[in-house]
């Protein structure tokens, strides 16, 4: 009986191509799973009307945004009445000292009364309404429905109204005898512009265009707004159709990448780490953003509401990258057991054990690279720290590649 080595085959050729061709559709998948994820987010999340009602509900709840609307609604309704203007009218020359007093009183007390006005709910669901009419109106506009009532898109600017609470501020005012009666206008119905129109012709002066109005978008590098809208819902209806796509075409790369291979445990392993990474990834920018984006806004209403509506917004999107994040690591553990449980425990010298063993120890590297990135995210230490982590990886599995044993790879002796 001889027994003959299996030199060099003469199909090395195109096996060597088949590897590379599924190296390259695991990356793929990886990246279809990526973008699936985060475009049935997107389309779930940032377009739901529902959604959005949800995050503004707890946004309202956060006093420092209440307050803050609070101020802006009471600086617009001082402007529109020229309290400052009165007073200086009406006091003696004697007396002009006390001007600064008297309105800095006026303004403190409607404040105060606008933030109790605020806390009610009836009132906090007006302004979800108005929040949520924003949102709804935004999209339809970017789905190329127009546009309505509650939002007005003017020179690159979006805007919310809030002069019904205008209102509301100019009814205190008056029950206070800070000025004189008259008919507040409903200003629930018709579009901001009508509503100045109606309040100017009220009060006898000329308000600002902009009265009562809160940019909620600017684009400062875009001149031309409508080549801008029109360029937007260009991209959200390709958007919408193409989300079907990319998780149909994901799924058949998965497969493509799963039946082309040879060495199928060996590629699931890798896709799975390859989810983790990715997830990894996803996770600490997202986190990062959420952390970031409060700290662009000056005002600090401003900036409790993005921190409310960012962390509302992302929890879902965190907790779909989690959750791939444990399905890719369960379905590389799975993979990878059957070849853990045939190495055993490791035996004989130091060298000897990362010579057989070298692979696991190369996981482990792995592993606590990502839960590196993961708890600290991607800043310049940890992510240091995690590619000498990786590095060594990379070296033991080196190591070890000649004695490791792939569970579906054919046999490199035959006996004759």
């Amino acid at each position: 009986m001889t027994t003959i080595t299996a030199g060099a085959p003469s199909g090395a050729g195109p096996k060597r191509s088949r590897r590379i061709g599924v190296s390259i559709l695991a990356v793929l998948s990886v990246l279809g799973i990526l973008a699936s994820t985060l475009a049935l987010w997107t389309r779930s999340t940032l377009f739901s009307t529902s959604r959005f009602e949800s995050a503004v509900s707890q946004t309202l709840a956060d006093p420092a945004v209440t307050d803050a609307i609070a101020v802006f609604v009471a600086d617009q309704a001082l402007v529109a009445v020229d309290l400052d203007g009165k007073v200086e009218s009406v006091l003696p020359k004697e007396l002009k000292v006390l001007e600064p007093a008297i309105t800095g009183g006026a303004r403190m007390l409607l404040e105060n009364q606008l933030k109790k006005v605020m806390a009610k709910p009836e009132v906090r669901d007006v302004i979800t309404k108005l929040a949520v009419a924003s949102h709804g109106e935004a999209v339809r506009l970017l789905k190329g429905d127009g546009l309505g009532a509650g939002v007005t898109v003017a020179n690159g600017e979006v805007t919310l109204n809030l002069l019904p609470l205008i209102g509301e501020g100019l009814t205190i005012l008056q029950n206070r005898g800070l000025v004189p009666q008259f008919q507040v206008p409903d200003f629930a119905t018709g579009t901001a512009a009508e509503g100045i129109v109606k309040l100017s012709k009220l009060l006898g002066k000329q308000l600002p265009d902009d009265f009562g109005q809160i940019v909620v978008y600017r684009s400062q590098t875009v001149a031309n707004a409508e080549a801008s809208l029109a360029t937007a819902q260009r991209a959200v209806a390709l958007f919408f159709r193409a989300v079907t796509l990319i998780v149909v075409v994901t799924i058949a790369l998965i497969g493509a990448t799963i039946a082309l291979s040879t060495h199928r445990r060996r590629t699931i392993v890798e896709l799975g780490i390859g989810v983790m990474v990715a997830m990894v990834l996803a996770r600490t920018a997202t986190e990062r953003v959420i952390d970031a984006l409060p700290r662009l806004l000056i005002d600090p209403g401003a900036r409790a509401a993005a921190a409310t509506i960012t962390v509302d917004l992302t929890g879902s999107l965190l907790r779909s990258t989690f959750g791939l994040l444990v399905v890719g690591a369960v379905a590389a553990l799975v993979a990878w057991l059957p070849q853990l449980i045939r190495l055993g425990r490791p035996t004989g010298t130091p060298a000897q054990m990362l010579q057989t063993h070298g692979a696991v120890v190369a996981a482990v590297a792995y592993a606590l690279a990502l839960l590196t990135v993961l708890l600290f995210g991607l800043y310049l230490w940890p992510v240091l720290f995690a590619f000498v982590l990786v590095a060594v990886g990379i070296g033991l599995q080196v190591r070890a590649r000649p004695l490791a044993v792939d569970a579906d790879a054919p046999h490199a002796e035959t006996t004759v």
